[in-house]
């Protein structure tokens, strides 16, 4: 069967399974033109991308995200007839064997309820279609930890005892974060293969130290600023240094804006970071305005763009974003 149905709140689960499938099917010097994207589509849209062959009758994968379908608040544009429900199903029984069609329905983790399964698109989806529901991981969820194991595999690396539970207590259950924080680490260690508590430690430290340079750069606080970009450049590439203070931006920007008018709690769920992380953060940042924070971001990756093309140096680019906050 070359459709399939996937839906939740654990949206990096999700796009591990499609690249999956494009992986498995797609021939790459035709992947540039038999793999196409649908945003929502309207009806005669969706019946088109069920019914079209694929170039030359090589293999090709259609991903069609679907949330509009089954929202409550859906436009009349997203609502579909019985009649054009009936003739979607009949389309889904009739999808060529080398198209591979993959309905994605992720759900917002701060959204309280879950896909409403008695919707008939829902029951057609399910009974025509590979169909599997990805929720999202919670702390004290015992498959996190077998799933967390999983991502330090495709790094080719290990936990020691209680590390990965050391690790999700202080970053969180998101696990688009915890891979990002595996990938890093592992640099840190290379060529060791098993993360030990000291090495999250170490990695935390150096959060903390990333933190801390933000935070003179926000104050204006050159000596200090300068001092920690010296030492922050002797252990890393200026575009490793940019990214990693880009990504801390990014929390400290969702958490200063959501802290208005949400508990630390309601923050943790929405962002994927443990409440303990995100309360210390909350009274990091409570004297730092959200518009500094976005600025120096905006700076930052302005930066990195320059890098790149090599119209200035690396840790010119760096310093230049730092003193222009």
């Amino acid at each position: 069967m070359p459709g399939f149905f996937f839906y939740g709140k654990e949206d990096f689960d999700i796009d591990f399974e499609v690249e999956q499938i494009k992986k498995q099917n797609l021939d790459t010097k035709f992947a540039s033109i038999n793999q196409k994207i649908i945003n929502n589509p309207d009806f005669a849209t969706l019946q088109s991308a069920l019914l079209t062959a694929s170039l030359m009758n090589i293999k090709s994968v259609v991903i069609i995200n679907c949330e509009n379908l089954f929202k409550d608040s859906s436009s009349e544009k997203f609502s579909f007839s019985d009649k054009q429900i009936k003739e979607i199903e009949n389309s889904l029984k009739q999808i060529p064997q080398s198209l591979f069609v993959v309905f994605v329905c992720k759900i917002e983790r701060e959204f309280s309820k879950k896909i409403d399964k008695r919707k008939k698109l829902f029951k057609i989806f399910s009974n025509n279609l590979v169909s599997k529901e990805f929720n999202e991981y919670r702390n004290y969820d015992f498959q996190l930890v077998k799933r967390v194991e999983s991502l330090a595999k495709n790094f080719n690396m290990k936990f020691e005892k209680n590390a990965i539970e050391f690790l999700i207590r202080h970053s969180g259950v998101n696990l688009r974060v915890l891979n990002s924080e595996i990938e890093k680490i592992s640099l840190i260690i290379y060529p060791e293969s098993l993360i030990k508590i000291e090495h999250i430690k170490r990695f935390l430290n150096s959060n903390e130290e990333i933190f801390n340079l933000i935070d003179y750069i926000l104050k204006k606080d050159v000596d200090k600023m300068f001092n920690l970009i010296d030492s922050s450049l002797a252990k890393r590439h200026p575009l490793e240094l940019v990214a990693t203070l880009q990504n801390s931006l990014s929390s400290l920007i969702y958490i200063k804006k959501y802290s208005k008018t949400m508990q630390p709690s309601e923050i943790s769920q929405k962002i994927g970071l443990h409440e303990y992380v995100v309360k210390l953060n909350i009274e990091k940042i409570k004297n730092i305005s959200l518009d500094n924070l976005v600025n120096l971001k905006l700076n930052l990756v302005e930066a990195e763009n320059e890098i790149k093309k090599g119209t200035i140096e690396g840790r010119l680019a760096f310093e230049k974003a730092c003193l222009k906050t």
